[in-house]
């Protein structure tokens, strides 16, 4: 009787800490898929503001360039 007791709380304790060694490796998994959102996030984050920087660029240089004709025209009539 006393081995069939030994057994049966071997095979539990087995059982829960297969069980737990599941759920930590699925909380593993889980902190690793939140650690690769937050890199994308990142990455998100960094490639919309490179985006942004890029745009403001091309506005300042539309920018510049629309007074630079602005200023020939001006010199050309200076000029007439």
């Amino acid at each position: 009787m006393k081995k069939t007791i030994l057994l049966s709380t071997m095979g539990f304790f087995i059982a829960t800490s297969t069980v737990n060694g599941q759920e930590q490796q699925n909380k593993k998994s889980d902190y690793q898929k939140i650690e690769v959102s937050k890199k994308e996030e990142t990455t998100l984050k960094k490639s919309k503001a490179v985006t942004a920087k890029k745009v403001t660029i091309q506005k300042v240089e539309a920018v510049n360039r629309k007074k630079l004709s602005n200023s020939k025209e001006a010199t050309r009539k200076e000029e007439k």
